[in-house]
C-alpha cells in the first residue's frame, strides 16, 4: 500500500474561557490510501467531543453557580423574617452544642452581648412583674 499521510507526535489545543482544552495531544499516525477517509473522520470526531465536553463542563459550571445563587436568596429571604427572639434562641442553641464539647475554652465576639439583650430584658420584665 501507498502511504499518503505520516504524522508524528499531534498536539492541538483550543483556549477558551473555562481553560485550555487539549484535543489531541501526541498522536502519532500514517494513512494508507483507504484509511484516509477513516482517519479524517476519527479526527473530526474527536475534536467535536472534546468542544462538546468543554461547552458542557462550561455550562455545568453555571448551573452550579445559578444552584447556589438561587440557595443564597432563598435563605436571605427567610433570614428577613426573623425576629431577634428567634435569632437569639438559635445562639442559645449553639451555646448548649458549645458546652456539650470537650473543650474548655471558648471565644465569643464582642457582638454576642448583643444578642442575649433581648432575654436578658426578657428575664428582667419577667423578674419586675414577679416583684409586683
Amino acid at each position: 500500500m501507498v502511504t499518503l499521510l505520516e504524522v508524528e507526535n499531534l498536539k492541538t489545543q483550543f483556549f477558551t474561557s473555562a481553560g485550555t482544552v487539549r484535543a489531541v495531544d501526541g498522536i502519532t499516525y500514517t494513512v494508507d490510501e483507504g484509511e484516509k477517509q477513516s482517519a479524517i473522520l476519527t479526527a473530526e470526531g474527536s475534536r467535536q467531543a472534546e468542544i462538546l465536553t468543554a461547552e458542557g463542563d462550561q455550562q455545568a459550571a453555571v448551573l452550579r453557580a445559578e444552584g447556589f445563587s438561587s440557595a443564597l436568596e432563598r435563605i436571605y429571604g427567610v433570614a428577613q423574617n426573623i425576629d431577634s427572639n428567634t435569632l437569639s434562641l438559635q445562639y442559645f442553641d449553639t451555646l448548649k452544642a458549645l458546652g456539650s464539647s470537650p473543650s474548655t475554652k471558648f471565644i465569643f465576639p464582642m457582638e454576642f452581648t448583643n444578642l442575649l439583650n433581648p432575654f436578658i430584658k426578657m428575664a428582667s420584665d419577667r423578674s419586675n412583674s414577679d416583684d409586683s
